[in-house]
């Protein structure tokens, strides 16, 4: 038999019909392997192959992403099965149809994970509160119609800390763990301050209020670079993550969920909306 294309790949992960150890394996070694999903997505030309080639740790000029692109991970864990992380990469000309069609019917079972990476663009401030919000409100729709992530909502980490966290009135938490990330930070830092501070005010709240981690990152950078794939690691294979926090403007941003508040916000009472924004938007 051939290789597989990319569309067998996405048929049977979203029937939860990729491999995986048979119950005999599972018995002899007692523990199964620990399986994960990172689905990339986000602005144009943002970087997002760069950043999963970067994560591999490819060195390689990834091509233009033009649908949905596919690829795995794997790492040692301490059974001798080794972990697995599938990694997808959506083409920002995908339409929601199209992308309702995979995820909708997406399988998560109770050995696998799911993490959804939004990548925006810190260097088009014009269009990254809307943009934000529209990504944000597609996959809320999509993954909120999702049996399996419905079933799986109990044991995802951000529920049980927005339950606990003091906003949690304010707190709508996304349906599976969320990480924000503004790319090109290495063009956002030269920005004039009080754009900076805004766009950040705003990021966090919508952080904040959705569940969501969120960093900044530039591939030019070999610091952020460093930081983003340990944060991704976390994510894909449950590795110690020991980034400090971070809430200053004028430096990379790093605020893993529950570390913010809405009191902590600067400029910030109760909401904050696109009006607060509105600079964002011209």
């Amino acid at each position: 038999m051939g290789p597989k294309s990319l569309k067998d790949i996405a048929i049977e992960l979203a029937h939860g019909k990729h491999p995986s150890p048979s119950s005999s394996e599972v018995h002899k070694i007692d523990i199964q392997s620990q399986e994960r999903t990172l689905l990339l997505i986000g602005t144009k030309s943002v970087g997002k192959s760069t950043l999963v080639f970067r994560f591999l740790e490819k060195n390689d000029t990834p091509k233009p992403t033009l649908a949905l692109e596919y690829i795995y991970a794997r790492k040692s864990g301490k059974t001798v099965m080794k972990d697995i992380c599938h990694l997808w990469e959506l083409g920002s000309g995908t339409s929601r149809l199209e992308v309702a069609s995979l995820f909708s019917s997406f399988s998560l079972t109770a050995q696998s994970g799911f993490t959804l990476v939004l990548m925006l663009d810190l260097s088009r401030l014009n269009s990254l509160w809307t943009e934000a919000e529209t990504f944000l409100a597609k996959f809320r729709a999509i993954f909120e119609s999702n049996e399996s992530v419905r079933e799986k909502r109990g044991s995802f980490e951000h529920f049980r800390t927005a339950d606990e966290h003091r906003d949690k009135g304010l707190i709508r938490t996304f349906p599976v763990p969320l990480i924000l990330i503004g790319g090109k930070y290495d063009l956002f830092e030269n920005l004039e301050p009080n754009k900076k501070r805004i766009a950040v005010q705003c990021l966090r709240y919508l952080a904040h209020v959705n569940g969501a981690s969120l960093l900044f990152h530039s591939s030019l950078d070999p610091g952020l670079v460093k930081r983003t794939r340990d944060i991704l690691n976390h994510y894909a294979f449950s590795s110690h993550l020991a980034s400090a926090v971070n809430f200053d403007y004028n430096k990379p941003i790093f605020v893993p969920f529950g570390t913010d508040s809405v009191a902590s916000i600067e400029g910030t009472t109760q909401y904050v909306t696109a009006g607060n924004c509105e600079f964002l938007n011209e």
